[in-house]
């Protein structure tokens, strides 16, 4: 595990109940450096600019949803990723997001 919930409370602004993230259990892939860790830390703003998405089969609770982001581009203020929801073998939902950061 490479976060645990404390661990990403430190990061993202929300609280429960609208904290969805239990855990992160890896960050891999060739972009490894682009993460930008010292960005998170300080709580930007983050703002939402564009989102495509498909909803492809029903996740129920207690699935156990993996989630999958994917970098198409990141600069220190802004971002798109491709990003997959995964319930076993099968593609939940995808989405290609666009987003700005702005410092606090």
């Amino acid at each position: 595990m490479i976060f645990n919930k404390e661990e990403i409370k430190t990061i993202l602004p929300q609280r429960e109940p609208f904290l969805f993230i239990d855990e992160i259990i890896e960050i891999n892939g060739k972009k490894k450096k682009k993460n930008k860790p010292e960005i998170a830390k300080t709580n930007p703003y983050y703002y939402l600019c564009k989102v495509k998405s498909e909803f492809l089969v029903p996740v129920i609770p207690g699935n156990k949803l993996i989630l999958e982001a994917n970098i198409v581009k990141i600069i220190d203020s802004a971002g798109i990723v491709d990003t997959f929801a995964r319930v076993g073998d099968k593609t939940a939902a995808k989405a290609t997001l666009e987003f700005g950061v702005r410092k606090k």
